[in-house]
């Protein structure tokens, strides 16, 4: 069936259309983290996505409306991390993948995850929570891939090392980065 002018624009305003709510939840996200929720406002919002506050409007009601769409892609970028992961030619390399993948994610966060979480409505936080559970779930299956690579001595518990692994990974900072590999390496070593 060929295409038309109408399909055609119908198609390309429906494209800006997405990709202006994402930029709108980043911008969104980015301010959260880097400010806590005392500097999240619609004009701040609109302000860092570049639009004015009336187009922000336009696309979202309210403040819990744009952090409920913020966390909307967190299933596909998951995804894309899984897949990326798993493009590694080892279970040890797929672990620091993982980790640094992890770590460059949370690297410049200036809010507290208490802060994030009590700033989301709950849908949104809910999202958090599957993102939490897919990620431990994720380190656990390198966990085990590790175990039976044959290629170390780890014999832990991947489903309780992955919350350890985890938790290293939040805790660290840019300055703590090369130690918490240090750590996730002897925890699987």
């Amino acid at each position: 069936m060929p295409t038309t002018k109408r399909q055609s624009w119908a198609d390309a305003r429906s494209t800006f259309k997405r990709d202006q709510r994402r930029a709108i939840a980043l911008a969104a996200i980015e301010l959260l983290v880097e400010g806590g929720s005392a500097e999240l406002t619609m004009s701040t919002i609109a302000d860092r996505a570049g639009i004015s506050r009336q187009t922000l409007y336009r696309y979202f009601p309210d403040l819990a409306s744009v952090l409920a769409a913020s966390v909307e892609g967190m299933e596909e970028a998951d995804a894309e991390l899984r897949a990326w992961v798993r493009e590694a030619s080892s279970p040890r390399e797929q672990l620091h993948r993982c980790a640094e993948a992890l770590m460059d994610a949370g690297a410049s966060h200036g809010a507290s995850v208490e802060e994030l979480m009590a700033a989301l409505p709950p849908q949104a936080r809910d999202a958090l929570h599957d993102h939490e559970r897919r990620t431990v779930g994720l380190l656990a299956e390198v966990l085990r891939a590790l175990a039976a690579d044959g290629s170390c001595d780890y014999a832990g518990d991947p489903e309780i090392d992955a919350a350890l692994v985890l938790g290293l990974i939040v805790a660290a900072t840019d300055e703590s980065r090369e130690r918490a590999i240090e750590w996730i390496d002897k925890l699987t070593s």
